[in-house]
């Protein structure tokens, strides 16, 4: 992982926590470095369980890239992998869901910021998640993808992170976060 914050570069071989943080803001936080499954070795971020077993149910909890600055043209770029409950009559209705999301008054609110290709699903009307019924999201299931985030309109201090939730019933296998550029 290669960031660069306020002029300087930080590399994280995601090999270890290092510059990231996570927490739990409902339930348990499952964020931790995995070697189940990575883009590129050695390892990734994996909001899941530890083992190769399904996520909590009623969980949510986020992952921080450290303190950032960004300047004319910044962008965000990761790949991830995902395996979340969405609706079985329509794929793209999330039950549970991963989205962006971005802070300019040091986490006091934080704003959903959408990718450049459109987030492929939309929360469930009926969901009991965090997010608002229809709001654009990751869920279901995606191979190892590369996203892009034009996050040109922000400048100075950020703060960037990405934000999963579980609703009461069936859990997956989660989202992996893999290869973050900014």
């Amino acid at each position: 992982i290669l960031v660069r914050t306020c002029g300087y570069i930080l590399d994280d071989p995601v090999d270890a926590e290092g510059l990231f943080s996570h927490r739990e803001i409902v339930g348990v936080d499952q964020w931790h470095v995995s070697t189940e499954r990575c883009h590129s070795t050695p390892s990734s971020w994996k909001c899941g369980n530890a083992s190769a077993g399904t996520y909590a149910n009623i969980a949510e909890s986020v992952l921080a890239l450290p303190p950032l600055c960004l300047f004319d043209n910044s962008r965000l770029t990761f790949w991830h992998r995902m395996n979340a409950e969405a609706g079985a009559a329509y794929p793209y209705w999330a039950l549970d869901a991963g989205v962006v999301e971005l802070s300019q008054d040091n986490g006091a609110t934080w704003k959903i910021v959408s990718p450049t290709v459109i987030y492929p699903s939309r929360a469930s009307p009926y969901n009991t998640i965090f997010l608002a019924a229809y709001q654009r999201c990751y869920s279901g299931a995606v191979d190892w993808k590369m996203e892009t985030f034009d996050l040109s309109t922000y400048h100075g201090p950020v703060l960037v992170r990405f934000h999963f939730a579980s609703d009461e019933q069936y859990g997956f296998e989660g989202w992996y976060i893999d290869d973050v550029s900014v």
